[in-house]
């Protein structure tokens, strides 16, 4: 783990660590519905806000033409964080839920036709579920669900009996947004590629905590939003190899996004800017190419198994807590931990949490299906970072044992 000077020194990096003049300041382990926010990234957001505001790819003046610069130099950036083949390969987005309904209608529009099947797994987030569901009922397709397992890992063995030649598409995530599972991505696609079916991947778990490479995991799509990876909201990539992007009509249509417009017809524009139509979140995607150069330039490795080290520790403590059910148990697992508690409601739980300034996330969790087959009352979810502590951890722990106490009496 990080020892208490590294830790203090990586906390420098967010504001939101260091305005606090409280002497019982927020526990913030709700990172995986969203992460606090870099310096670098306000300052680039304030030095693009000050320094003018103009618009990409149109006005020929000095400044948009900088910012025009700036704008393709973050998809380079994004382009090399990932490992892409090319920058090309690099869509702006608002997030994974844009990036997925891209593809589900465009790609899908293309390429999926009745009788066809698409398999997602049973611990998808809804943004990954509804898009193929809504697919799937336009073109008369199957939605075939991969199960998991009670060890919190996707059935291989099933999925092995579900893939045939009529599975189009294979939607999953990479880290579980309630489980924290690590799914094995690459043997997945591996898999896949013997029946010639595509593999969207969902990253948006794990852009932040885990190295990515788009290239390595061979995938065709890959997607991930901005503010998992302490970048700004509405901001986000979808990857996908050139071929695949080549053969997508455009989803959204209207400004800069075609060659030339007459009455009768339209000429779109090749990928990336076929897909990004209108005025994009110029400042916003800028930022979010500073967070990614940010975080190259950390010693991941460390900062991973820091977080390592705090999960393990949040699991060992919740095994020492009468009536609490660990239901994060995967073998390849990230800094997500799921529980539920024998006789106590999650939401109360998180709202008394929430009364000694410990934010965590309660309920669905965004992931109905999964979370009804395991507790239909709801999950109590912890998701940490890099920069938190061990004594955020123990905080949580003894809070948490006082909320307990409170609800049992």
């Amino acid at each position: 783990m990080l020892n208490s000077k590294e830790l203090q020194k990586v906390r420098t990096y967010f504001p939101f660590f260091n305005v606090s003049t409280s002497s019982d300041p927020i526990t913030y382990l709700d990172n995986a519905a969203t992460t606090q926010k870099l310096a670098v990234v306000m300052n680039c957001l304030i030095r693009l806000w000050t320094e003018g505001s103009a618009n990409v790819h149109r006005s020929s003046h000095s400044l948009a033409n900088q910012l025009t610069e700036s704008f393709e130099q973050a998809r380079d950036t994004v382009a090399h964080f990932i490992n892409a083949n090319d920058c090309s390969e690099v869509i702006w987005t608002t997030g994974v839920t844009e990036g997925i309904n891209l593809v589900a209608n465009s790609w899908g529009e293309r390429h999926i036709q009745a009788g066809d099947q698409i398999l997602i797994s049973a611990m998808e987030h809804h943004a990954n579920m509804l898009p193929w569901q809504q697919l799937c009922e336009r073109k008369g397709a199957l939605l075939k669900i991969i199960p998991v397992l009670d060890n919190a890992e996707v059935d291989l063995n099933a999925f092995d009996e579900l893939l045939n030649h009529n599975v189009k598409m294979v939607a999953i995530t990479h880290v579980s947004n309630v489980l924290g599972t690590i799914n094995p991505i690459k043997q997945i696609v591996d898999k896949c590629q013997q029946y010639h079916c595509k593999v969207l991947v969902d990253g948006a778990q794990a852009i932040a905590h885990l190295p990515v490479d788009v290239q390595a995991l061979n995938c065709d799509f890959y997607v991930f939003s901005g503010h998992k990876c302490f970048a700004p909201e509405s901001t986000g990539v979808l990857y996908g190899k050139k071929a695949e992007l080549a053969s997508m009509p455009p989803w959204k249509t209207g400004g800069e996004m075609v060659k030339s417009v007459s009455l009768e017809k339209v000429e779109f524009q090749e990928p990336p800017f076929r897909f990004e139509a209108g005025t994009p979140n110029v400042s916003g995607l800028i930022a979010l190419a500073e967070a990614l150069e940010f975080l190259s330039n950390l010693d991941r490795d460390s900062l991973r198994q820091h977080e390592q080290y705090l999960t393990a520790l949040l699991k060992r403590q919740l095994t020492s807590i009468d009536g609490v059910v660990n239901h994060s148990q995967a073998k390849h697992q990230s800094s997500i931990v799921a529980f539920s508690v024998k006789g106590c409601s999650a939401l109360d739980i998180a709202a008394l949490l929430d009364e000694q300034n410990i934010a965590v996330r309660s309920g669905q969790l965004c992931a109905m299906p999964l979370v009804n087959g395991i507790n239909p009352a709801g999950l109590v979810r912890v998701s940490l970072a890099f920069y938190n502590s061990e004594d955020e951890v123990i905080k949580f722990i003894v809070a948490l044992k006082q909320s307990i106490e409170l609800l049992r009496e």
